[in-house]
């Protein structure tokens, strides 16, 4: 799990179809967001470990900004609302 000097990089995933992830986990407290600065560091991230992809995971929310920068990009956005339905999903298998 992220520790000091981990460059940002909680998980690493080698995927199924061959993709390596990089995941980066956020415990927010609302009213505090993921803002755009920390999109772009999850992104030189995942060019810094060779990744195909690359998620970051919240417990609060995103700023329209930070959404904004990922849009296009391999980049997948978690927030603590769908983290708890994708847990909810889970547990019903």
């Amino acid at each position: 799990m992220g520790r000091s000097g981990d460059d940002g990089v909680d998980i690493l995933v080698q995927a199924a179809n061959g993709e390596k992830w990089v995941v980066q986990c956020k415990q927010y407290s609302p009213p505090n967001k993921v803002s755009s600065p920390q999109i772009r560091d999850l992104a030189g991230a995942m060019l810094h470990e060779s990744a195909d992809r690359a998620a970051l995971v919240t417990t609060s929310t995103f700023t329209q900004p930070a959404r904004d920068w990922a849009k296009g990009k391999p980049i997948e956005l978690y927030d603590g609302e769908s983290l708890v339905a994708w847990i909810r999903k889970t547990n019903k298998r």
